[in-house]
């Protein structure tokens, strides 16, 4: 699902021109970084978590959601802290372009680093969720998803 997004967001930006397909490979990657650091905490959140809810341990599961969601959190707000701090030197290690460069210095950068916070708690959340087994709820929000985009 997740290769599909890709896939659809590639081809939407497509007809935009070769800077708009730079732009939004940039954007990608570093929406990415975050992405596979915080996903550490959802596979913790998921093997740990799945072992307290089979030892019916639940105020250690709430302990560790708790946890979990805090270190996405802070990981997601020094990611978007260092995104916005490293705006210029990031920009130039991914491309030469100007007309790219001068994409990714639109609102678009501030909004990769504001929703820095939020990418990293739904990695987060998606790990716990598999910890309770709640993949009827999975299923419908990825069903909602697809249909509202």
């Amino acid at each position: 699902l997740l290769s599909g997004s890709v896939l659809a967001l590639m081809v939407a930006v497509a007809p935009l021109g070769a800077a708009a397909v730079g732009a939004h490979a940039v954007v990608l990657q570093l929406w990415m970084v975050t992405s596979y650091v915080v996903d550490g905490f959802a596979d913790v959140g998921t093997m740990v978590g799945s072992r307290l809810l089979g030892a019916g341990e639940e105020r250690h599961m709430r302990r560790l959601t708790a946890t979990l969601l805090l270190l996405g959190l802070a990981t997601g707000g020094v990611a978007a802290c260092l995104m916005a701090a490293l705006h210029d030197p990031l920009v130039a290690a991914f491309t030469r372009d100007s007309e790219t460069r001068a994409m990714l210095h639109t609102p678009l950068w501030t909004l990769l680093c504001a929703l820095q916070p939020v990418n990293a708690l739904v990695f987060v959340y998606d790990g716990l969720i598999y910890a309770v087994r709640a993949f009827g709820f999975l299923r419908n929000a990825l069903l909602l998803g697809v249909c509202c985009t």
